[in-house]
């Protein structure tokens, strides 16, 4: 299914915008790439397209970046209060098995697609006429994991701007 709301109700307004922003959520969005498709289609003639904070794709990660980025992840999830939970879901994930009815499962959706391809998302733009850029950076919610993964140069997220070309 498509995620259209947005784009049909500025599309019928006629209204075109200088940018759009996502700003960390299309890793929660089952099809992101017709949501950007969509996003696009409300761009002016010189718009921009700006995403950050999402989750690179693992598989395009290094491996110790992908390591040291799920120590983060589970040294965090130690404090919040369900690291047995959490634990189980890592277990039962690592053997494929995604549940459909899974709240943890279905707000973490980019564990069930090898995190968010921002390859496809630069394919995509560039085939509707932009101009694209991604820079890779670390984050994490992590406070400890923070600073020493950005002294290492790890990389987990990704940043993309793409310029409508002229």
């Amino acid at each position: 299914m498509r995620c259209q709301v947005a784009a049909d109700a500025l599309l019928k307004k006629g209204e075109r915008y200088d940018i759009v922003v996502a700003n960390s959520f299309l890793h929660h969005v089952p099809d992101y790439l017709g949501l950007i498709t969509d996003a696009a289609s409300v761009l002016n003639q010189h718009g921009q397209f700006f995403s950050f904070q999402d989750p690179l794709r693992y598989d395009s990660m290094g491996k110790f970046d992908r390591v040291f980025s799920l120590a983060a992840y589970a040294s965090w999830r130690v404090f919040k209060g369900d690291a047995v939970g959490a634990l189980r879901r890592q277990i039962r994930r690592a053997r494929g098995v995604y549940l459909e009815d899974s709240i943890h499962d279905n707000a973490e959706y980019h564990v069930k697609r090898n995190g968010v391809d921002q390859l496809a998302i630069s394919r995509l733009l560039e085939g509707l006429g932009f101009d694209c850029s991604i820079e890779s950076y670390w984050s994490t919610q992590s406070r400890i994991f923070q600073p020493v993964g950005a002294a290492l140069g790890v990389e987990n997220t990704f940043a993309l701007i793409a310029r409508k070309r002229v």
